[in-house]
């Protein structure tokens, strides 16, 4: 009888193991930034991977901090594509900018690998 009761607690346990759908983060690529000028540089992404679930907002993150988050300035992407393209503008010249793709799902935010570029110097009459 406690044979019959392990086999059996040991089937439920693989069961439920196999059954439950691990939630997943999309999976997030970041373009380099592109057209920088004093004011404003363009930046987009990819996102490889919807995770388990559909994409709620995607777009990009940017500031001075070397790791941008979603609690830092951020713009929206609503195309609704995998691959998208954003401007970003007001913009300080002559100031190292941090920018990263983001992609959030129910499960949580899928972040993009973050590239730095410096804008340009504005000229001054």
């Amino acid at each position: 009888m406690k044979r019959l009761t392990i086999l059996t607690l040991m089937g439920l346990i693989i069961t439920l193991l196999f059954s439950c759908k691990k939630e997943e983060v999309p999976v997030v690529t970041t373009n380099s930034v592109t057209n920088i000028t004093f004011s404003s540089a363009t930046c987009g992404g990819n996102i490889i991977d919807v995770g388990s679930s559909r994409i709620i907002m995607q777009g990009i993150l940017f500031g001075t901090n070397s790791l941008p988050t979603i609690g830092d300035n951020y713009i929206t992407d609503n195309t609704g594509m995998n691959n998208f393209v954003i401007n970003i503008t007001e913009l300080n010249d002559t100031t190292i900018y941090y920018v990263r793709a983001y992609a959030v799902n129910v499960s949580g935010v899928g972040y993009g690998n973050t590239f730095s570029f410096t804008t340009l110097k504005r000229n001054r009459r």
